[in-house]
Parts: structure tokens; sequence; C-alpha cells
């Protein structure tokens, strides 16, 4: 029986900043330049860097350290379960994520954060025991 052992995620491509660093730093001071504090993520809402920073924060508060965010991803019609190794923007100003899927395959990629949702919601797979 053969196997493909997991890859480490790539890095952004050429040009694009990896926010992994700046994001858990800006945490532990209580700060992310440019955010802006915004009620509670409601379910169905896209998972974005300063939902993900005021959910670590809120974590923290109560003592979690959150090590690996589950998250739903739709890419090209297709929902997965997977969860986020990085975070980045691009040149032009779009947030994304870099995530290891582990439903309905194991896989990386990155996408744009209005195609990521929080896990948990009616639609995520990990609830439905996919």
């Amino acid at each position: 029986m053969s196997f493909t052992p997991l890859t480490p995620p790539t890095s952004p491509p050429s040009g694009q900043e990896d926010q992994s660093a700046r994001l858990a730093a800006s945490a532990e001071v209580g700060q992310v330049e440019g955010t802006i504090q915004r009620p509670v993520l409601q379910p169905g809402q896209p998972y974005t860097h300063a939902a993900h920073y005021e959910r670590c924060v809120s974590l923290a508060k109560l003592g979690h350290v959150p090590t690996a965010q589950h998250v739903q991803v739709l890419k090209h019609g297709v929902h997965y379960c997977a969860r986020i190794r990085s975070s980045w923007t691009t040149p032009s100003g779009l947030d994304c994520w870099t995530v290891e899927t582990i439903h309905p395959e194991i896989a990386h990629f990155t996408v744009p954060c209005k195609n990521v949702r929080l896990c948990g919601d009616e639609s995520c797979a990990c609830v439905l025991g996919g």
C-alpha cells in the first residue's frame, strides 16, 4: 500500500505578503492596523482576516489559544472542510487564505476570503459527519 505524504503549504506567490506572523503578533498586543471593530460573525458571512483576529482575541481573553482554525471553503462549486494554514493579501488588496483541505479530499490551495466560512453553520460537512 502506498501513500502520498502531505507537503507543507507553499509560500504566497512572489509580491504577495504572508500576514500570519503579523496577525499573530498583533493579536498579542491587541491590534491589527486598519482593523475596525465589527459585530460578532454571523453564520454564512465570509471569514475575513479581521474576523479571525477578533475571534483569536476573544479566545485569548478566555485563556484559549486557537491552533488550527477549521473553515468551509467553496472552490469550483465544491464545499471543502479545511484548516487555515496562512493568510496573505495580494498587491491589489484582495485578502486570501491558504488552506489544507481534509474533506472530500486532502489538498492545499489558496482562496479569497469571500469563499471561506467559519465551520459550524448548517452546510458544514464536518458538522454533518462528512
